[in-house]
């Protein structure tokens, strides 16, 4: 479920305002009904099918949500820079509540634009309050050091190259190159994020092309068994986002 709508929630006269308060049953006025408003939307949400949420607000501000005091934030109406930025932090930790409430994971856009306010080091934080919400970490370059030193020291916190070789497949061999044998295998997840036949074809070509080219390196500088390269594929490619998003069946490698 995508959040970005709700960090920009202000005007109580726009038809998206109108839509979602219908939704809910409730418009969001104040820190209460705000609160009632979004646990009406997850609950809506997850008897649908959801299973984590997804924010890209990357692409328009950095990735430091302070903790907001209730009393500090303007809720409507034609809010200056610094009172949305309050205003979106509070909504951020309200959904980050409801999230690890559930042990719903968090996909997170990192990197590739807007740099460098879309630098993850600042998610660190919010990790550490909502250990039960995983923080899934998308795309990532250029910051491929910030996020698997994230990922191997935060022990809720993960990997998604999806995008890198549709950017450039050098990318994605420059971040396997990084993260093998420094990040925990299980943190990392090998995606596509396609938004064409043509595109996603291209992409899972790439990918499956770099991680056999990777795994043969290992095996020749550090003499891995065939079986442990096959499962260290079938782990990125698949059972990673099974044991993440909670959905399809794990697959063994005899």
């Amino acid at each position: 479920m995508r959040i970005d709508p709700f960090l920009n929630l202000t005007d109580s006269s726009s038809p998206r305002y109108k839509a979602m308060a219908a939704m809910a049953q409730v418009e969001p006025a104040d820190a209460a009904s705000w609160r009632v408003f979004l646990r009406n939307i997850f609950d809506r949400a997850a008897a649908q099918g959801a299973l984590g949420i997804k924010q890209l607000q990357a692409y328009r501000r950095n990735l430091d949500y302070q903790p907001r005091a209730d009393r500090d934030v303007r809720w409507s109406g034609q809010l200056t820079p610094a009172e949305m930025t309050v205003f979106q932090d509070w909504v951020m930790h309200e959904c980050c509540r409801l999230a690890d409430e559930r042990g719903w994971p968090h996909q997170i856009h990192v990197g590739t634009n807007n740099l460098p306010q879309s630098a993850p080091l600042p998610l660190g934080p919010l990790a550490q309050r909502y250990r039960n919400m995983k923080i899934v970490m998308l795309h990532c370059w250029p910051y491929l050091r910030e996020a698997g030193w994230l990922a191997k020291f935060h022990s809720n916190m993960y990997i998604d190259t999806c995008w890198q070789p549709v950017l450039n497949p050098a990318f994605f061999r420059e971040a396997l190159a990084m993260w093998w044998n420094y990040v925990p295998l299980h943190k990392i997840a090998c995606g596509h994020d396609s938004t064409t036949v043509e595109m996603a074809c291209g992409s899972a070509m790439f990918t499956r092309e770099i991680l056999a080219e990777s795994l043969s390196e290992r095996k020749l500088n550090m003499g891995n068994s065939e079986k442990s390269l096959r499962q260290a594929a079938c782990a990125v490619l698949h059972n990673n986002s099974v044991a993440l998003y909670r959905i399809g069946e794990h697959v063994s490698i005899s």
